[in-house]
């Protein structure tokens, strides 16, 4: 049995194997953590609610897992990570912190998008420019990811639904990549 070598704090980022963005850590059961996305986090905090964040619905990782990741990064590595997020974020989806989430399925499903699609635009040292392939590949994951948080398949098509008129209008090129993809 794996023996905890780091001390994790609530609404502290942390990393996990294979992940190229941070999550907030939301407390933890047995040998699984639940860690909320950082877009949550984000959203939450611009509109100023973010003590919202303990009931927010998150992935649950490993603990030993993301023990040792934390072994060997350093605090400063993690918060230049969540930084970079931030502009990412900033630059390319505030919009979404204009929506108000009194539910927390749809919020699931917008930062599900946001945090594949930040993994995927994350290349070697920094945030790309999303591109088309990004935008689509990000849009199907949703489904499983959701599915696997008891989101029903008739919640989930509400809410991608939304997510899509979402981004027709504020970020077309997005929109266009989605539904070209689908078609």
């Amino acid at each position: 049995m794996f023996e905890s070598v780091y001390n994790f704090k609530k609404n502290e980022p942390f990393l996990v194997p294979f992940s190229n963005i941070p999550f907030i850590y939301n407390g933890s059961s047995g040998m699984m953590m639940d860690g909320v996305s950082s877009f949550a986090l984000l959203i939450l905090e611009e509109q100023g609610i973010k003590e919202e964040l303990s009931s927010v619905i998150g992935y649950l990782f490993t603990e030993d897992e993301c023990s040792k990741e934390m072994s060997i990064s350093s605090s400063s590595i993690i918060e230049k990570r969540l930084m970079e997020l931030q502009n990412f974020f900033e630059k390319h989806f505030l919009f979404f912190s204009n929506i108000p989430f009194e539910n927390k399925k749809e919020l699931f499903i917008y930062t599900a998008f946001l945090d594949q699609l930040a993994t995927d635009c994350f290349q070697f040292i920094k945030f790309e420019e999303p591109t088309p392939t990004n935008y689509s590949q990000a849009y199907k994951l949703i489904d499983d990811l959701a599915y696997s948080k008891g989101i029903t398949k008739k919640e989930i098509s509400k809410y991608k639904l939304n997510l899509l008129n979402l981004l027709s209008v504020n970020k077309p090129q997005a929109y266009l990549a989605i539904t070209f993809s689908a078609a």
